[in-house]
């Protein structure tokens, strides 16, 4: 079985690089991939704000991440870093802030990465 881990940048703001990521993790899944990480980093780990304070669409797009990881039973992971940068404090309980250290470990168990920005 081949294992995957998926590195996003886009913002939620960019909703094209987030669909896409998304499409992409579901139809991976779906065909048996087995993903080891999805990591959020950079203005992207802007996804896990509980009150998105952009539009509907972010929201919507949040909510749709949040659904799929748990349907999944998987851990988003969210760059330590990013999140100071952008002082989130209030995340969704889907989201694990990780530093970059632990995501590097992470893609050991991978057999290849995937970014989307």
């Amino acid at each position: 079985m081949t294992s995957l881990a998926v590195l996003i940048s886009a913002t939620p703001d960019q909703q094209s690089g987030c669909l896409t990521a998304l499409r992409f993790c579901q139809a991976a899944v779906d065909q048996g991939v087995r993903l080891t990480s999805v990591f959020f980093y950079g203005g992207s780990v802007l996804i896990a704000r509980t009150t998105p304070a952009n539009t509907t669409d972010n929201a919507d797009m949040a909510f749709t991440w949040q659904q799929w990881a748990q349907a999944q039973q998987l851990r988003l992971t969210l760059c330590s870093a990013a999140v100071a940068r952008f002082s989130l404090s209030h995340l969704s309980p889907e989201f694990e802030v990780i530093g970059l250290g632990q995501w590097i470990a992470n893609l050991q168990n991978a057999d290849k990465l995937i970014q989307f920005r």
